[in-house]
């Protein structure tokens, strides 16, 4: 059987238009299949070792950039204490992935009153109070001080209301 070139071409755009369509599929599951996982992802943020954490912190940004959805799911299952716990975790990458999912968290209303109640100033303070002495990452400290106004401003905001 002799193949021509008209049938290369079929093949081809067949090949590619496949690939497309399982693509697109993906993109509209994965915001759905990342809120599902976020209580698995929250489970490692109790893990010891620092690999594990900076596994389930990168897990945990990943599923709250993906959809709101997630994001909702994460402060609802209790993920502001468990990051709070791993601002005061003695190593630099732990600590830094922690204030950015802090930090991506609080970016909503809802993520924001989580951090207030879950005791996120004082924390927040003490962190930078260490860090004064110390040569820390400037993104983590930077992170830490857009928190801590956040926070700020919305208990001078709840006292107002």
């Amino acid at each position: 059987m002799v193949v021509g070139k008209d049938d290369l071409i079929k093949a081809r755009f067949v090949r590619f238009f496949a690939l497309f369509m399982m693509v697109a599929a993906g993109f509209k599951v994965a915001p759905y299949v990342a809120a599902s996982s976020v209580g698995h992802t929250l489970g490692l943020l109790d893990a010891q070792e620092p690999f594990l954490l900076k596994s389930g912190i990168s897990r945990l940004l990943i599923v709250t950039r993906l959809s709101s959805g997630g994001r909702r799911r994460a402060v609802e299952g209790g993920a502001m204490p468990k990051l709070l716990r791993l601002v005061e975790h003695e190593n630099e990458g732990v600590v830094d992935g922690a204030l950015q999912a802090l930090e991506n968290l609080a970016g909503s209303e809802l993520g924001l009153q989580a951090l207030c109640e879950a005791g996120g100033e004082p924390v927040l303070q003490a962190y930078l109070q260490r860090t004064a002495k110390s040569a820390v990452n400037e993104d983590a400290v930077y992170r830490a001080y857009h928190l801590l106004a956040d926070v700020r401003k919305w208990q001078a905001l709840g006292a107002n209301a």
